[in-house]
Formats: C-alpha cells, sequence, structure tokens
C-alpha cells in the first residue's frame, strides 16, 4: 500500500505520498459553506486547517443546523483531525449533538502496531472496537483526512483513481474517489471550473447507509472543494461555498 493512499492515472500509477510543502493548502486557510436538504438550506459549516506539530496539520470542521431546521433539531456537529507531514493520521474526533441525543466518536491510529481503535458514545452506551490492518496504516484516513488527501493527490485528469481505507463502525471500509471531466459550478462565492470526483465506499453497508458521494475540486492548484453532493435518507444534501480567506494563493478567485 502507498503511504497517503493509491493513486492510478490511465497508463500512469504514482505510489508516494504528497512531498512535504506541496499541499494546495495551508495552515490559516478556513472554508465556509451553506448546507441544503431539497433545496432548502438547512444549515451553514465550515472547514479550517490549522498547523500541527513536526510539521503536520490539524484540520477541522463544524456545522449547524439554521432557521427553522435549527428549531426542529438543534444540531451542531464538530470534527477534527491531527495528521503528520505526510497527511497519516494520528487521532480523529466526531461530536455530534441535537435535542435528545449525543454522538461522540474518536479514532486512534497506532502505526507501530497497525492498529485503529474506534471509541463511541452514543444514547449513553460506550462502545470500543479495533482493526488490525496487516500490511500497516500507510493509507488509512478517516473522513475528514480523506478529503484533504484528495485534494493533495488528485489531479484534473479524468479517470485518475485514488483509493484509502478507513473504518466504520468497528470495520475496515474501502472508500475509491475517481475524477470525472471538469465543468462549471455555480456557488454564493462564484462561479467556478471545478473538477467532480466521485466517492463510493466499496463494501457492502447497511440499507440506510450513505454510500456515494460528489465533490467538486477547482481545478487550480488550491483544490479547493466548492461543492459537494450527498444521498440523505431523504432527498440529497448539498453544500456550496459560500467564503474563503487564507488559501495557499490569496483569496478565492471566481471564474
Amino acid at each position: 500500500m502507498a503511504s497517503g493512499g493509491r493513486t492510478t492515472s490511465p497508463g500512469a500509477t504514482a505510489k508516494s505520498a504528497p512531498a512535504a510543502g506541496s499541499f494546495p493548502f495551508v495552515a490559516g486557510e478556513q472554508l465556509s459553506y451553506d448546507v441544503s436538504l431539497l433545496g432548502i438550506r438547512t444549515a451553514e459549516a465550515k472547514l479550517k486547517v490549522d498547523a500541527g506539530t513536526d510539521g503536520g496539520f490539524r484540520f477541522s470542521a463544524d456545522g449547524r443546523t439554521v432557521g427553522a431546521s435549527d428549531s426542529l433539531l438543534g444540531m451542531r456537529q464538530e470534527a477534527m483531525c491531527s495528521v503528520d507531514g505526510g497527511l497519516a493520521p494520528s487521532l480523529c474526533r466526531f461530536t455530534s449533538e441535537k435535542r435528545g441525543g449525543m454522538r461522540r466518536r474518536e479514532l486512534k491510529f497506532d502505526a507501530a502496531s497497525g492498529n485503529v481503535r474506534e471509541r463511541t458514545l452514543e444514547e449513553g452506551k460506550r462502545e470500543e472496537k479495533e482493526v488490525h490492518f496487516d500490511d500497516g496504516l500507510g493509507d488509512v484516513q478517516d473522513a475528514l483526512s480523506g478529503l484533504y488527501l484528495l485534494r493533495s493527490k488528485l489531479s484534473n485528469e479524468p479517470g485518475q483513481t485514488v483509493e484509502f481505507r478507513s473504518m466504520r463502525k468497528g470495520k475496515p471500509i474501502t472508500v475509491r474517489a475517481v475524477t470525472g471531466v471538469p465543468e462549471t459550478v455555480t456557488t454564493p462565492a462564484g462561479t467556478f471550473e471545478a473538477s467532480p470526483v466521485k466517492l463510493d465506499i466499496l463494501e457492502q453497508q447497511e440499507a440506510d447507509a450513505t454510500v456515494a458521494a460528489t465533490v467538486w475540486l477547482t481545478t487550480d492548484a488550491r483544490r479547493i472543494p466548492v461543492k459537494l453532493s450527498a444521498a440523505a435518507p431523504v432527498g440529497t444534501l448539498e453544500a456550496k461555498l459560500t467564503g474563503a480567506v487564507g488559501t495557499a494563493k490569496g483569496e478565492l478567485a471566481a471564474k
């Protein structure tokens, strides 16, 4: 397995992690999004990059419901991943709160043993599970760190594929990302040229689980995710960029 994910392009294969200093993002980057369900704005979210230790990063995401959805659900979600200089994660946490309940999840990555430990707390019930990867954790990610891995590994070449492994409900899964043909995407932040990247979980999942999504990355060197679309239990959940500051090469410029 390649460190940082397996990358395959038509006629070529790359097996190295992104080189230090070559990332399309920098500490201080902040991206803001509006989130809609069935075309109705229901939430807002932010992604942030901070400096970590030894040349690594700390990725964070937070979201909250707005308007009528906030009155009904009052949902707040936060996620965090600490990664090293090759984007290999060491610790990831996720918390979701809404009226009537809280869910917490923590992943600890032990590269020396090849183990990932998952701890969850939901409805007052604590669970702990551990998965061992015989060939190491070189391409094992959580969802949040996986997004930044894809920004670093994928180009605009249609058909290019990156696969990484993860852990879901105590079981290992494989996520495959395939780049599509660049297209024009309009968001509240402007109109951009962006490549659609289709994400699929390859293993069979429970009937109501989200197993596919698409994220659009700008075709410039910053690879900004300007849009995301995923099937929800009812309708389609969609996030669109509303603003960006602190990006690798200045403010995000519309097309």
